[in-house]
């Protein structure tokens, strides 16, 4: 639990947020059912592409700025409490990492995922944050600069 929930209700509430665990795509957090409660609003948002890296070069010449990375998607949904199991697990991936040396492109974003089993099963997903993630940016090059990476594109209902 954090302080400042960005102006989410808190009486008789139960605000939960979580985080990325490391870096990586593979460690999912685990979440359980609050007593007491009868409804869930979710929401998960993906990660981030990271921005590519600009170009460097002599003073004097053509050095491109690298493009932004894409945003990521996202998507929510309130569903009753009685049709969820007791536990769900949630994978949070950490953002795309920016270009690191002259050129150089920014690494791709990931979705987010609840889920009933530890997986990303299709059957087992109760909400993901899109159906494809963020890109990153390319590298900026002595041509001048780059392009911004493409947005997680919108969640389609998972069966």
């Amino acid at each position: 639990m954090f302080g400042d929930q960005s102006g989410l209700p808190s009486v008789g509430c139960d605000v939960q947020e979580f985080n990325a665990l490391s870096t990586g795509t593979t460690q999912f957090s685990t979440w359980r059912k609050p007593r007491g409660k009868s409804m869930a609003y979710m929401l998960v948002i993906g990660s981030g592409g990271g921005g590519g890296a600009g170009f460097t070069g002599a003073i004097g010449t053509v050095r491109g700025g690298g493009g932004g990375g894409g945003s990521s998607g996202w998507a929510t949904v309130l569903i009753p409490l009685l049709l969820l199991p007791d536990t769900l697990y949630l994978l949070i991936p950490t953002g795309g990492t920016g270009g690191r040396t002259s050129g150089a492109n920014g690494g791709a974003g990931a979705r987010s995922y609840i889920s009933i089993q530890p997986n990303t099963t299709a059957a087992n997903i109760v909400l993901q944050s899109g159906s494809a993630a963020a890109t990153g940016g390319t590298g900026g090059s002595a041509a001048g600069s780059a392009a911004a990476g493409a947005a997680g594109t919108i969640s389609t209902d998972v069966q």
